[in-house]
């Protein structure tokens, strides 16, 4: 599979254990990574938050930065972002629901579920 930011093939890793197994494709050259549907939560250890299915809403248009295109299905992606959280812009499939996450954007994803989690509980 090719990276959709940078057009190199992209690694396959194994992510968990046993039946709770599944594969994740990352790029070595710009440390992206390639998550397919459902994948997304299974990288976050948070059980209360579904980072997968918190509302999204359409990032305002960068025109330094080009629509990519899914790997999976060859799409053109959307580009979004949590609704609370605009500062954090993260490209998704409308098609197959991968999400493509830049160097360091899983790290960023992880801390918003963390976030709603202790807002859920504040509420």
């Amino acid at each position: 599979m090719k990276c959709p930011r940078c057009d190199q093939e992209m690694a396959t890793q194994l992510k968990g254990q046993g039946a709770d197994a599944f594969e994740v494709d990352t790029c070595a050259a710009c440390n992206g990574i390639w998550l397919d549907a459902e994948e997304l939560n299974k990288m976050d250890d948070n059980l209360f938050v579904s980072v997968e299915e918190i509302s999204y809403s359409p990032a305002a248009a960068d025109e330094s930065d080009n629509t990519l295109v899914c790997p999976r299905c060859d799409k053109p992606m959307d580009k979004v972002h949590p609704e609370q959280f605009s500062d954090v812009v993260v490209d998704n499939c409308p098609e197959c629901k991968g999400f493509w996450l830049d160097a360091g954007e899983l790290d960023k994803m992880k801390d918003i579920s963390d976030q709603l989690l202790i807002q859920s509980l504040t509420e």
